[in-house]
């Protein structure tokens, strides 16, 4: 039971994390910096 609870809970945060990596990602780019830049 736990083990399947918690593939569940991995499967609905991944895609969650993916969203919050792209959100970051696109403000990182938008916001105009050296490091911004170089990365």
């Amino acid at each position: 039971m736990k083990s399947d609870f918690a593939v569940k809970v991995g499967d609905l945060l991944s895609p969650l994390q993916n969203a919050l990596y792209c959100i970051n990602r696109e403000k990182l780019h938008t916001v105009e910096s050296p490091l911004g830049k170089q990365l």
